[in-house]
């Protein structure tokens, strides 16, 4: 698999003209961490009655079932249209115990009539510190907005996306109180609301008015033209966990938190910042970003773990190498306006990207693997019956990141296996011979060059519309 993505790899860098090249039309994202500008109107909760909940892994937040209150029974109802997963990626030692343990992500989707608030967590290091972490977090930021968005339209009043971000803003206070309390360490949050738009909006981003939206009641659901855009997703996001959104239409897997990381390589070994004990007893909101996007009925966001998503970083994957600007005698090239050259593909074996091409083919081996993961996809028509499900997708993101770190677990066990022969067996330890030997740097070179990256990986996804009674997908 992996020769076959360096040939398309190379042969997409040198030909292909890139529609990602162009800005992103529907996503906005604020600067230093405020709400983006653009604001639109939407339905608040509705009927409060949750239609899809579930949490993870093995009992999630509903381990604080106490502080949760009634509301915690609700956290277990799976739908083939919400779902989530965690999973570990590490290897089994000797003991038959998996390194890693236990798994430190956390995750919660819970989904209302017209709003679905998804999170997920990734505590930073092992151990059960870290996993308290990630729980505190994602039950702090989930309890409050199941708390709070209702309250919005309570008394009949309208909502919109402004209020939202103040909610989830708080809710990172939340968050960040709770792991305070349980005594956790450090963790990365993303959180995203995808709430119903009351009126559509244009491509252009305009949100129409209530009586031209009353003329276009009876059209076409909007995913069949085109045209307009009923949902939006609105995510908060702090470290390097990621939210995407994989449009149906277009058939292309698009970042929701791209601005954290825009024009930077994404370091697999570094959290760009956490909540919890990072700063003392203070947050590190280094890169702490709000974004909004609109969405259509049928598309698919979904949030995950850097276990995951740096599985599909082609430095991870050993298919490519970092480009550097090169410095000549009047010009110097920013690193974020880097792009490949002929030279620099041919000269290597790897061709050598730039932060701009690298996240591109990231999410071209993303949208490759949802495709295949959503195999019963067609293009949608205001005709089509044809479902598909968001545990398709989350299994098949899951089984795509096992099979890039399979040589890294192999290699481990064999690694782990001689060392425990070396200690049996006496005869390996001669002091005739010198103590100093290039094994060690052998076997790193060889650790270096097998790709993948071992990691707790977590996977939650809602299909937009999904579960809705008058829902044209569903």
């Amino acid at each position: 698999m992996l020769d076959r993505l360096r040939h398309c790899w190379k042969k997409l860098i040198r030909n292909r003209p890139n529609p990602r090249n162009q800005p992103l039309q529907l996503l906005h994202s604020g600067k230093d961490g405020s709400p983006p500008s653009c604001s639109y109107d939407i339905f608040g909760v509705g009927n409060r009655t949750v239609q899809a909940a579930c949490t993870g892994p093995d009992i999630g937040i509903s381990e604080y079932s106490n502080l949760f209150g009634s509301a915690s029974h609700e956290l277990k109802m799976e739908t083939d249209w919400a779902y989530g997963r965690s999973t570990s990626l590490y290897d089994v030692g000797p003991s038959g115990v998996r390194a890693g343990e236990p798994i430190a992500d956390c995750f919660a989707v819970v989904r209302f009539q017209d709003l679905n608030v998804l999170t997920v967590a990734d505590g930073v290091g092992w151990g059960e510190p870290s996993k308290r972490a990630a729980r505190s977090a994602v039950f702090g930021a989930i309890s409050f907005l199941i708390k709070e968005l209702p309250q919005l339209t309570e008394n009949g009043s309208r909502a919109n996306t402004d209020q939202v971000f103040q909610i989830m803003l708080k809710a990172l206070d939340s968050a960040q109180q709770v792991i305070l309390a349980q005594s956790g360490t450090q963790t990365t949050l993303v959180m995203t609301v995808v709430a119903r738009l009351t009126t559509p909006v244009r491509r252009d981003g305009i949100q129409v008015s209530s009586a031209a939206s009353k003329r276009h009641h009876d059209a076409p659901p909007s995913y069949a033209s085109g045209k307009y855009y009923r949902w939006v997703a609105l995510t908060v996001n702090v470290g390097d966990s990621a939210a995407f959104v994989y449009r149906r239409v277009e058939r292309v897997v698009e970042e929701l938190t791209y601005a954290s990381h825009k024009g930077t390589f994404r370091d697999p070994h570094f959290t760009p910042g956490a909540l919890g004990f990072a700063n003392g007893r203070d947050p590190d909101l280094g890169n702490l970003t709000c974004s909004v996007s609109l969405l259509n009925e049928g598309d698919v966001v979904f949030l995950t773990s850097d276990g995951v998503i740096d599985n599909f970083n082609p430095f991870v994957l050993k298919t490519a190498r970092q480009l550097y600007p090169r410095v000549s005698c009047d010009v110097q090239s920013e690193a974020s306006n880097v792009t490949s050259t002929a030279d620099d593909l041919i000269d290597g074996y790897l061709p050598a990207l730039g932060p701009h091409e690298c996240h591109n083919l990231q999410m071209d081996l993303l949208t490759l693997t949802a495709v295949e993961a959503l195999s019963k996809l067609s293009a949608p028509t205001a005709s089509s019956s044809q479902s598909f499900s968001a545990h398709d997708l989350v299994e098949g993101l899951l089984t795509h990141v096992m099979k890039v770190t399979e040589g890294q677990r192999i290699f481990a066990q064999e690694k782990v296996a001689a060392r425990e022969a070396a200690i049996k067996d006496i005869k390996l330890v001669s002091t005739e011979k010198p103590l100093l030997s290039t094994s060690g740097i052998r076997c790193l070179s060889k650790e270096l060059a097998i790709p993948g990256k071992m990691d707790h990986a977590t996977v939650v996804a809602y299909i937009v519309g999904g579960g809705r009674k008058n829902g044209t997908s569903h």
